[in-house]
């Protein structure tokens, strides 16, 4: 009696691992068409955003694809999507052309990445160096260096001083806004006009007009 109820007990174990292991495979294919489909692509930016063209380029420049595992010699046939990277080397100069939306030109010594280049908004992140940006059209264009966000609306130069955390802002033509964090954590907002200098020091969380 015993030996029968021991194989009776191995028979539906047996069964059990079978039937589960037979349905999970079934319900698999289900589950995978229940999930959602991504647009998502490490290769291709979005594909609302907008490419540079290389209007002109000197010297040395690197340049890191979104698929990049180290940097490459930027060449002009290149097209810059978002969420590339870009550094001048000591005599390295290029344009970037957004249409007739935006024009980038980024000065020797310079790191500039393309966070983003929606329709909705032009976003760069300047972590070294002096870079000018002309807003030509409808897109907001915007650039971030440490905790300071430039709004530009016209043609304004950043230039990021890393030895002493200061970043200056020259309003060459139209406006621009600029706003950060102070040290107690209060959102400061300054408008900035043509034909002015403005610089903003990170470590003390001030600005201050120099021109």
């Amino acid at each position: 009696m015993k030996q029968f109820f021991l194989f009776f007990l191995i028979g539906l174990i047996g069964a059990f691992v079978y039937f589960s292991t037979h349905n999970q495979q079934i319900a698999l294919p289900i589950i995978q068409s229940l999930r959602p489909k991504t647009q998502f692509s490490i290769e291709q930016a979005p594909k609302d955003s907008l490419k540079a063209t290389i209007k002109e380029l000197t010297g040395m420049v690197s340049w890191e694809s979104r698929t990049a595992i180290a940097p490459s010699i930027l060449k002009k046939d290149v097209l810059i999507q978002q969420g590339e990277n870009l550094l001048t080397e000591n005599d390295g100069k290029v344009t970037l052309q957004y249409a007739d939306q935006a024009e980038v030109y980024i000065s020797p010594k310079t790191a500039v990445a393309i966070i983003q280049t929606l329709p909705a908004n032009f976003v760069f992140s300047q972590a070294s160096g002096s870079a000018e940006y002309k807003k030509m059209g409808k897109i907001p264009v915007s650039v971030r260096s440490y905790h300071l966000i430039v709004l530009i609306d016209g043609d304004s130069t950043v230039s990021v001083d890393n030895a002493t955390g200061i970043i200056t802002v020259d309003v060459k033509k139209g406006t621009a806004k600029v706003g950060f964090n102070d040290l107690d954590y209060v959102s400061q907002v300054k408008d900035l006009k043509e034909g002015e200098k403005w610089e903003y020091d990170d470590t003390a969380r001030e600005i201050k007009q120099v021109k």
